[in-house]
C-alpha cells in the first residue's frame, strides 16, 4: 500500500489530469480511411455491447449529465447529440458507482487502498452518437471532438472473418497520438476481441500488461486493463513534441491570466 501512496503523491506533483476523454471511431468492414469512418450513421449491436462493457453500464443522456462533459452539450440543447458514454474509475481501473468501488476482480489491492487512489472521469466521444450533417462533407461536427482526443479507439466491424486494420498514421489529426484498434473475433462462443495499439513515432509506447491484447473476453479484469491502458497512453503522449508545446503554451496562458486577474476572495 505504501508504494501506491508514493505513486499517488508523484502523480499529484506532476499534476496529471483526472478528467479524461477518449474518441471511439466506428469502421465498417473494409473501410480504411477516416473519411469513410466519420460518415457511418449506424451503431452496430456489437459496438453497443463493447461500450456497455467498457463503462460497466449503458450510455448516458447528456441532458441529465452533471459530471465531466469533455466539450459535449449537456444543457439539453442536443447540439452534440443526445447520448454518450461516460464512466468513473480509480487508478486500478475499478469502476466507481455512487462513490463505491464496483469490482469483482481478484486484484491485489484491498478496499481501503483502492479508495485512497485518485478518481478518474472519462467521457467517450463516439462517432455514431455525434451529429452528422450531410451538407458538411468534412464531418466537422464529429472531427472537432474525436480528432482532438489524444487516444482514439477504432472499432472494426468484422463481417467475413478478415480483419483489415486501418493505418492510423494516415489519419490527419495532430492531437491524436495513440490508436487502439479493436475487432471482434468471429466464431468464438463468448464475445472475444483482438486489440492492437499503434503509436505515432514521437510517442513513447506504454508497457503492455500480461494478457492484454490477443484474444480478450469481456470480463472485469480486461476492462480494468483497458481503462488503465487508455489513461496511461494519454499521459505517455504528453511527452510527444507536438503535445508538449501545446501544454507549455496552455500553462503560460493560464499563468498570464492568473497574473493579470489574480483571484480575490469575495467579501461577505
Amino acid at each position: 500500500e505504501s508504494s501506491h501512496l508514493e505513486f499517488r503523491r508523484l502523480e499529484a506533483q506532476l499534476k496529471l489530469p483526472t478528467l479524461n476523454r477518449c474518441g471511439v471511431l466506428y469502421a465498417k468492414s473494409g473501410q480504411q480511411t477516416e473519411d469513410e469512418m466519420y460518415s457511418n450513421t449506424d451503431m452496430p449491436k456489437d459496438l453497443h455491447t463493447f461500450m456497455d462493457w467498457l463503462v460497466d453500464g449503458e450510455k448516458i443522456n447528456l441532458a441529465q449529465h452533471k459530471a465531466h462533459k469533455a466539450g459535449l452539450d449537456c444543457s439539453g440543447g442536443n447540439s452534440t447529440g443526445i447520448y454518450s458514454y461516460y464512466t468513473k474509475f480509480n487508478s486500478y481501473g475499478q469502476i466507481i458507482k455512487n462513490n463505491n468501488i464496483n469490482s469483482n476482480s481478484n486484484s491485489n489491492s484491498n478496499s481501503s487502498s483502492s479508495r485512497s487512489l485518485e478518481e478518474i472521469e472519462m467521457m467517450f466521444h463516439v462517432s455514431t452518437l455525434l451529429p452528422l450533417h450531410f451538407q458538411d462533407p468534412s464531418r466537422l461536427e464529429r472531427r472537432r471532438h474525436i480528432s482532438n482526443d489524444i487516444v482514439v479507439i477504432i472499432y472494426i466491424d468484422v463481417k467475413d472473418g478478415q480483419i483489415l486494420t486501418p493505418i492510423p498514421m494516415l489519419f490527419k489529426s495532430k492531437m491524436t497520438h495513440v490508436y487502439i484498434v479493436v475487432a471482434r473475433i468471429l466464431g468464438a462462443g463468448k464475445p472475444k476481441y483482438k486489440i492492437n495499439v499503434a503509436y505515432k513515432v514521437d510517442c513513447m509506447p506504454v508497457p503492455t500488461d500480461p494478457g492484454f491484447g490477443g484474444e480478450m473476453e469481456l470480463n472485469e479484469e480486461n476492462r480494468r486493463k483497458l481503462l488503465v491502458k487508455i489513461v496511461n497512453c494519454e499521459r505517455a503522449a504528453y511527452g510527444a513534441a507536438a503535445l508538449s508545446k501545446i501544454r507549455q503554451r496552455k500553462h503560460l496562458l493560464l499563468k498570464l491570466i492568473h497574473d493579470k486577474f489574480p483571484y480575490q476572495k469575495k467579501k461577505k
